[in-house]
């Protein structure tokens, strides 16, 4: 299991390597919209260590899970300004996720939503793991990365009613839609239903009505890409009270 967790994470940096480069490439050779190429990137950090798991299967426990995280912070580091400027493949990998209403602030509010979110989800993991009911870890990951994922697309595409929002050090404002808030609200009816076997029927209710409507309101009102920490705590408390019932 050690050696399969190391092949996976050496395997799993070498494709997100990959892809990051070519998106980064989409955005500078074809003019494709940062807000499209960061979410693509969205779903494939949030699912390709699934896809890469069913090859290399290891045990999750505190030091696997908490070895990924940390991984995964210190891979930002190829991004500082001081290494991209120096290397033309960083600097197109960058490309992918700077959106231009985000500078100068795009790699810090990157790597602190990604490190208070791990320090949100590894605790999660292990509180749910010793209550025995660790498959609900993923009702947050799936819809932060389903439905927060599909939520600026759709805003940048559908979206005709937008509201403000605000970002961490800064005052600048920033829009969102109803149209992308809805997303979310239809992805988390979607996943609860989806695990309706893993509570009981009170308990399947209160998460049906509740648990939607509360992580909408979080990811609306959350600061500008820091929605992602912010739904998996809120969703990762409610989880737990639920199955406290």
């Amino acid at each position: 299991m050690t050696r399969n967790f190391f092949l996976f994470q050496s395997l799993l940096f070498v494709v997100q390597f990959i892809l990051v480069y070519l998106t980064g490439l989409a955005v500078k050779k074809y003019a494709i919209r940062v807000n499209y190429s960061r979410k693509f990137l969205h779903f494939v950090v949030v699912f390709s260590p699934y896809a890469m798991e069913l090859a290399f299967p290891y045990e999750k426990n505190l030091f696997t899970v908490s070895a990924m995280a940390l991984v995964a912070t210190v891979n930002f580091a190829l991004f500082t300004k001081p290494l991209r400027m120096r290397s033309e493949m960083l600097n197109t990998m960058f490309m992918a996720i700077d959106r231009p209403e985000d500078r100068p602030y795009t790699l810090l509010w990157f790597v602190t939503q990604y490190i208070v979110g791990a320090i949100v989800l590894v605790p999660m993991f292990l509180v749910f793991n010793a209550m025995n009911i660790k498959e609900l870890v993923f009702i947050p990951i799936i819809i932060n990365g389903i439905g927060d994922g599909l939520a600026e697309p759709v805003g940048v595409w559908l979206g005709k009613h937008p509201y403000k929002t605000r970002a961490i050090f800064v005052k600048r404002e920033y829009i969102r839609t109803l149209e992308g808030s809805l997303t979310v609200f239809i992805c988390s009816i979607a996943t609860i239903l989806f695990f309706k076997s893993h509570f009981d029927q009170v308990q399947f209710i209160i998460a049906l009505i509740i648990l939607p409507v509360i992580v909408t309101l979080t990811e609306a009102k959350s600061p500008h890409t820091w929605d992602s920490p912010l739904i998996f705590l809120v969703c990762g408390v409610s989880l737990f009270l639920i199955k406290m019932i």
